[in-house]
């Protein structure tokens, strides 16, 4: 467990007054009524649907039915659902409403809203709904995913996990520089190329350890007032630690006046907005302090659960996950790419996206003649 944290986001030294001028010519302050619908009934007009009286569903043009959005971890979706998700992403960025939606963003900052303080929790889910509904106009089919990190920080070397390869998040050149993935080559606000950090050895995401201090003292049923205390400092050392990816990922995301110009700042937000409504769901409401009281129900999106396995149910549910068996406790976590260090790891749980670990790296296994 780690409390040696500090209740200040740190702005990185390489962080600007530069780079924090906005140098895009934006939309006329866009937004869309869509992002306050909280049934499907109030998006189906959006989606260039109808209400079908008998059933009250809503009908698409395609004549599917509209659904909620099941938000899935982002290394859990099919290569082809994976797809789908960046041309919408990339859609956004060329037709403007990604700048719109970062926009946002850098405004609420500028005023110092929604950060260190209760309201950054509701802030921050209905902020990146609106990425989604934004997404799910141009695919009803797509939901935004989760970055579960933990599955990253359980491997020998973080950024060996395949999440840095040109099929997923995308990699950097020497500079920094995305040059693969949905954001690759991405010019944000401040009218430079989206940067992510290259030397990440000082820096961690988020601990599984972390996030049971967080869920660990379940309140429910508990005839005794819950230690309000307790639960504030629970929230708070989430947020606090929420940055640790931030820093992580670095280039745009290290700074909160610029972290929602890079893409992952939104599956990184839907994994911390994932953690606190397990905590919401497990407290007591007297827990539910001013500000993190939110009455309404949702029913545009849920959540899947974590990737979990166990020594007799070993699948993690998707061919880029395996089942840790290394570690006194089985967890999920995700594979190493080609190259990668896989010490300590063990080959019958395939913890290469290629063929085995050899010799504590992932390689092909070599050819016999």
């Amino acid at each position: 467990m780690r409390f040696d944290f500090v209740p200040n986001w740190d702005v990185p030294e390489e962080i600007t007054e530069e780079d924090k001028v906005v140098r895009k010519i934006l939309k006329d302050n866009y937004t869309s009524e869509a992002w306050r619908c909280m049934n499907l009934t109030c998006l189906c007009p959006y989606f260039d649907g109808r209400i079908e009286n008998s059933t009250n569903k809503c009908i698409l043009p395609s004549g599917k039915i509209l659904t909620k959005s099941i938000r899935r971890e982002y290394r859990t979706l099919s290569d082809e659902e994976r797809n789908i998700y960046h041309k919408a992403v990339r859609n956004l960025m060329e037709n403007g409403l990604f700048d719109e939606i970062s926009m946002v963003h850098y405004r609420v900052v500028s005023i110092n809203e929604a950060h260190s303080k209760p309201e950054f929790w509701i802030w921050h889910r209905h902020y990146i709904k609106s990425l989604e509904i934004e997404l799910r106009k141009i695919n009803p089919e797509i939901s935004l995913p989760y970055w579960d990190s933990t599955m990253d920080q359980n491997l020998p070397n973080s950024h060996d996990s395949i999440m840095w390869t040109d099929e997923f998040i995308g990699r950097t050149d020497e500079n920094g520089t995305v040059i693969s993935g949905p954001g690759a080559y991405w010019v944000t606000l401040n009218g430079h190329l989206l940067t992510r950090r290259t030397n990440f050895k000082s820096f961690g995401l988020f601990h599984e350890a972390d996030i049971k201090y967080v869920l660990g003292e379940s309140q429910l049923g508990m005839p005794r007032r819950p230690k309000i205390d307790n639960c504030g400092k629970q929230l708070e050392f989430l947020e606090i630690m929420h940055g640790d990816p931030h820093h992580y990922v670095g280039g745009a995301m290290d700074a909160l006046i610029t972290a929602a110009n890079d893409p992952i700042f939104f599956l990184h937000h839907c994994f911390v907005d994932l953690i606190w409504e397990l905590w919401r769901q497990q407290k007591n409401p007297n827990c539910h302090l001013i500000g993190l009281i939110d009455d309404d129900i949702d029913e545009t999106y849920e959540y899947a659960p974590r990737p979990t396995c166990t020594k007799e149910s070993p699948n993690c549910g998707s061919k880029y996950l395996f089942c840790d068996q290394s570690k006194k406790l089985p967890q999920c976590s995700v594979k190493v790419q080609l190259g990668g260090i896989c010490k300590g790891l063990k080959n019958e749980n395939q913890p290469c996206i290629s063929e085995q670990c050899i010799e504590g790296i992932c390689q092909y296994k070599p050819f016999k003649s």
